[in-house]
């Protein structure tokens, strides 16, 4: 389940120690001929978050193009659906027959659905079913999707920083179907935990404090600099491959996951080491 968390969210564990509070980041300087910016996006709280807060969209509308940490377009749907789907094993091989009715009681609870229809789906995937309730007060789109499509309603360029078959390596192929399994069933045992440390998550997000969002995933201390590296770290170093080409070119308004920006290893500060200018847009 911190695994998932991490997915959501993807913090890393230094805090950026008296951050401003706000998600939004205005990059200049080195040369630019406009401002661009970068958004911390949450994937658990929806454009709903976003329309309450003009300044978001009135920054993006300034700049000519969005990057996200992928495209999503067409054919990303089916190339997800390829990937989650186990081709030589099942839940019910790999869960034991206590665990998979553990497992099966929980999600029928929470979601109404039957285990067995998923019998195919890659543990993972199974995890991810568990945040549904608290999306059931937030109707609109993910962020991610949201900026995107402002973008391409508006004629401005959509770009990746990665590609799907990256994110689908990272996110559902990142650790073996018996390790997913052995995650999915400790994520119901420990639910209520987990739903307790989601709930602090989504409070630090909605009060914008990237100090608060750092700690709350550091205090559980389950990763290490290896998983770190992997989700994180080297994540950024290769999008900073990318994003200075992208904003010499035009202005980017860039929307990822709000862990990729704080922290000594954060965007944020590889901005700001390769020499430009990153100052707080204060949203409220």
């Amino acid at each position: 389940m911190k695994t998932t968390i991490f997915f959501f969210l993807l913090l890393g564990h230094q805090a950026f120690s008296q951050t401003p509070n706000t998600l939004l980041w205005e990059i200049s300087g080195k040369g630019l001929k406009s401002p661009s910016f970068v958004f911390g996006t949450y994937h658990l709280i929806t454009s709903t978050y976003i329309d309450s807060f003009p300044v978001i969209r009135q920054k993006l509308e300034k700049t000519e193009a969005v990057a996200g940490e992928m495209v999503i377009d067409v054919g990303v749907s089916s190339k997800i659906a390829s990937a989650v789907v186990m081709k030589d094993s099942s839940l019910t091989q790999l869960l034991s027959k206590e665990d998979y009715q553990l497992v099966g009681t929980y999600l029928k609870e929470i979601t109404g659905m039957d285990l067995s229809l998923f019998d195919k789906m890659k543990p993972v995937v199974i995890s991810t079913f568990l945040y549904s309730p608290m999306l059931k007060e937030d109707q609109g789109k993910a962020m991610d999707i949201y900026f995107q499509d402002l973008a391409k309603g508006s004629g401005k360029k959509v770009m990746g920083l990665e590609t799907v078959e990256e994110q689908i390596a990272l996110l559902f192929e990142g650790s073996s179907l018996r390790q997913q399994a052995q995650q999915l069933v400790r994520a119901v045992k420990e639910k209520e935990e987990n739903n307790r440390e989601m709930m602090e998550m989504n409070r630090c997000y909605r009060l914008q404090n990237m100090d608060c969002l750092a700690k709350s995933l550091a205090s559980g201390g389950e990763f290490g600099p290896d998983e770190l590296d992997k989700l994180v770290y080297n994540r950024n170093k290769k999008w900073m491959e990318l994003i200075p080409e992208m904003m010499q070119t035009q202005s980017v308004f860039i929307a990822v996951g709000a862990g990729h920006l704080p922290g000594d290893k954060g965007l944020l500060n590889l901005l700001k080491e390769q020499g430009y200018t990153v100052n707080p847009v204060m949203m409220k």
